[in-house]
C-alpha cells in the first residue's frame, strides 16, 4: 500500500507542531508527516521520501524552494488553518472526509 505524505518545512517550531495536530487524522490512516526546519533538510527528505504535498512557510523565498516546484510537488506558501489543512490533504490524496480537529 502506498503511504500519504507529507513534507512541512518551516523554521518555526510552533508552526511544525500545529501542522503536526493539524495532519494527526492523516497519519491516523497510515500517511506520514516529515518535518524539516531549513531548505537543505527539507530538500534530502523530499528527495528520500517523495512526499505528495509540501507545505513551506513564507518566510523561505522562491528561489529556495525553485527546486520543490520543478519536481511538480503540490505547494502552498500560505499557513493554512486546520480545517484548510484537513480539506486539502483529503483532495491530494483521496481520503475519506472526516470533520477536522477542533481549533487550540
Amino acid at each position: 500500500m502506498k503511504r500519504n505524505k507529507v513534507l512541512i518545512l518551516s523554521a518555526k517550531k510552533s508552526d511544525r507542531e500545529h501542522f503536526g495536530r493539524a495532519l494527526f487524522p492523516l497519519v491516523e490512516k497510515g500517511g506520514e508527516l516529515f518535518f524539516a526546519s531549513h531548505i537543505q533538510e527539507a530538500k534530502r527528505l523530499a528527495s528520500e521520501e517523495h512526499p505528495g504535498l509540501i507545505f513551506i512557510d513564507q518566510s523561505f523565498t522562491e528561489t529556495e524552494t525553485w527546486d520543490f516546484k520543478e519536481s511538480r510537488l503540490e505547494i502552498y506558501l500560505k499557513p493554512p488553518t486546520s480545517h484548510q489543512l484537513h480539506e486539502m490533504c483529503l483532495e491530494v490524496f483521496g481520503l475519506k472526509s472526516d470533520p477536522p480537529p477542533p481549533p487550540m
